[in-house]
């Protein structure tokens, strides 16, 4: 027996191993554990190995070369065209940068420029997806992350001789070039994505210079460009953009004096001089310990093409210098509205302007001194209407050929749904418009506030004649957050206690009165003379009893910070689309309460359950009574034979087929696991009490 169990663990090793070893190759990161699966593995490398195979290529003469040597060569000069330098006059930086403010303080330099620490080191390595395409060495993030305590010396090595010299080995700094097709077939070096595949050494000194960088970069990056900013989101120029289109057809004067004038900068990721980032960075105030380092890591790189195995800062400058001599004046959609000449939206570009030979010159000439300088040469629906179905048929779209693709007929129905809520969750977030934390004075909400609620309160704005669709939706979207939102009691200075919701109850609400009150009373009026707790007697004289406990339950500190408005149904006070959805469903009945383990529905439990997704699939059809046992075939009127097959004993149920029946019964006892006591448990007992 004992030989016998050592040959299965083997097995099993080995059918794991395997399993690795494909999945590995096949990059996918969204599989859980427990959806074994080697042939869906196998079947995602081996197509995508024949997609990416390159058997012939167009060159710039527009002739076919076929061959590995041939594309070779043809991949070959493609990059040594893109990447050489453009001779720029010096004079022409000059008049560019003229004006640039100064945007990085000593306080943002000394924390860039920092010694670095091991857990800086750790931190970035263990950040990395373990299994991405490794780089020239071979080795993954995978292999560090294992052996993090064997590598560790070399690696704290390499990374701080980096940072203490400003020197960067080139072999660290070696990397594959991968093309990846674009569209299908591709017919020239313009239709393949570049994907460069850097040494996990290398990455790990640039994560470390992003991570220390990605905290100053709102103040740093204008207003005007809210993509790859954190704390921004691009979706915030979708809504501003649309706002002047809208204006600029609802206001008649407006669309015959303004144009717009949308760009795309052809190689955005590709290229950039770099003498043009250089000088962008010691015009923004970055010291030269600062700039070293980054210069080391683009200058130092070196590549090899894989055949078949940026700062718009500048650009934002000249429109903002050009709109304050008033020879590019942009688009206010309301007096009080800042005026707005251009957009930026990663790769692509809007400007707005007066429709004159003036301004039209005025943007020529800015256009050709950005590509000058900086080598680079200038898909969101900034205009969107009613129609939410064709707005977002693209999504469904997608979703459908998720599921129906042939790839997914190797999948169980569990590891079909991981892929699908991987695929929706990624799509959707796209097309959400909600902030977790609120940034009042960004360029949305000035403009929305110009045009809709000059007194600042958007909780009190209203529908106003020729409103935007986007300004329509925000407010359909507004009467979900108030049943949601409740005051977080602090010094209670600020909050009303007959009119705000702060009662910790589903959904909030204020305390209701008994009598007459003021109606203008604040919280902190109730409180005691010390301020460390409630004033019992005045809120018997003035509240309902039943509310009295509610209030009693909120505990008053004297030390207490002003009042929070905050969202009730997450612990953190931030909302949620998890949370917005479930508030959503259960409007307008106020009688649900959060739901808890306890309360909700049995098959909503089962999803929460810690076991792979396959089984949860399998016990949530067997909650639902999907399977084809006897008896659910008869109620489908597809058989009225009943009896179970095994032990022509009893009806075939769901009970029997699991528990009672003797077979069922054996491999219970085989498993060396206690049968439920199915004689005097109900089924749907026994399902509630598998957590357990």
């Amino acid at each position: 027996m004992e030989e016998r169990n050592a040959i299965r663990d083997d097995l099993h090793q080995a059918y794991l191993e395997e399993e690795t070893y494909w999945k590995q190759k096949s990059i996918i990161t969204w599989l859980r554990s427990g959806d074994r699966n080697t042939r869906y593995f196998h079947a995602i490398t081996k197509a995508r190995r024949v997609r990416n195979t390159i058997n012939s290529i167009q060159d710039d003469q527009g002739v076919i070369r076929r061959g590995q040597k041939e594309v070779a060569d043809v991949a070959t000069k493609y990059f040594q065209n893109l990447y050489a330098s453009e001779e720029t006059n010096s004079n022409l930086y000059m008049e560019v940068f003229s004006g640039f403010r100064r945007r990085v303080t000593q306080e943002m330099n000394d924390d860039l420029t920092k010694p670095v620490t091991e857990e800086e080191i750790q931190a970035a390595l263990f950040d990395m997806g373990p299994h991405r395409a490794p780089g020239a060495d071979g080795f993954s993030a995978a292999f560090y992350q294992k052996f993090w305590m064997d590598c560790k010396a070399d690696l704290l090595a390499q990374v701080t001789s980096f940072f203490n010299t400003g020197i960067l080995d080139q072999q660290h700094n070696h990397t594959n070039l991968c093309l990846i097709p674009k569209v299908y077939p591709p017919a020239g070096m313009t239709d393949f994505c570049h994907i460069a595949l850097c040494n996990v050494s290398y990455k790990i000194i640039s994560k470390i210079l992003v991570n220390r960088l990605k905290h100053h970069l709102p103040d740093i990056v204008s207003e005007y460009q809210n993509a790859f900013v954190p704390g921004r989101l691009i979706s915030d120029n979708i809504v501003v953009a649309h706002e002047i289109f809208h204006s600029l057809k609802v206001r008649k004067r407006q669309s015959n004096s303004y144009m717009a004038v949308k760009t795309d900068i052809t190689k955005a990721y590709d290229r950039l001089e770099w003498r043009f980032l250089k000088e962008t960075m010691q015009c923004m105030g970055f010291g030269e310990r600062w700039i070293q380092w980054v210069m080391a890591c683009i200058s130092t790189v070196s590549y090899s093409v894989l055949i078949n195995g940026v700062p718009e800062e500048v650009l934002s400058h000249m429109c903002i210098r050009a709109m304050e001599d008033r020879s590019l004046l942009g688009v206010k959609i309301a007096a009080q509205a800042p005026s707005v000449n251009h957009l930026l939206f990663a790769d692509d570009s809007l400007f707005f302007s007066l429709a004159n030979q003036k301004a039209a010159r005025r943007l020529k000439e800015i256009f050709t001194k950005y590509e000058a300088v900086s080598g680079k040469y200038l898909g969101l629906p900034e205009q969107f209407g009613s129609k939410k179905g064709e707005m977002f048929a693209y999504i469904v779209d997608k979703v459908k050929q998720v599921v129906q693709g042939w790839k997914q007929k190797h999948l169980t129905q569990g590891g079909k749904e991981e892929r699908l809520e991987v695929y929706i969750g990624m799509h959707g977030t796209e097309s959400v418009y909600l902030r977790k934390k609120e940034q009042p004075n960004c360029l949305m909400a000035r403009v929305l506030r110009a045009r809709y609620f000059p007194d600042g309160d958007i909780f009190k704005a209203t529908l106003k004649t020729k409103s935007s669709y986007a300004w329509k939706s925000i407010l359909h979207g507004r009467e979900l957050l108030v049943k949601g939102m409740r005051y977080i009691i602090g010094d209670g200075m600020t909050t009303n206690m007959w009119t705000d919701s702060w009662l910790n109850l589903h959904p909030p609400r204020p305390p209701r009165p008994q009598r007459e009150v003021n109606p203008h009373s604040k919280v902190s009026d109730y409180f005691n003379a010390s301020r460390t707790g409630w004033n019992i007697d005045k809120l018997r004289e003035d509240v309902v009893h039943e509310d009295i406990e509610k209030i009693l339950a909120l505990k008053i500190s004297d030390k207490a910070k002003q009042d929070l408005l905050g969202w009730h149904y997450n612990d953190n006070g931030l909302y949620s689309v998890k949370s917005g959805y479930w508030l959503a469903t259960h409007l307008p009945d106020h009688n649900h309460i959060i739901p808890t383990y306890g309360s909700v529905d049995l098959k909503k439990q089962l999803w929460k359950t810690k076991v792979p997704a396959k089984l949860q699939h399998f016990l949530w059809r067997i909650s639902s009574r999907c399977i084809a046992t006897g008896n659910n075939l008869r109620r489908r009127h597809v058989t009225t034979d009943v009896i179970c097959k095994r032990c022509w004993l009893e009806k075939e149920t769901e009970e029997h087929l699991f528990f009672t029946c003797p077979y069922a019964k054996k491999i219970w006892r085989g498993a060396g696991i206690a049968n439920p006591v199915i004689d005097r448990s109900p089924y749907m007992d026994i399902m509630e009490n598998m957590e357990e």
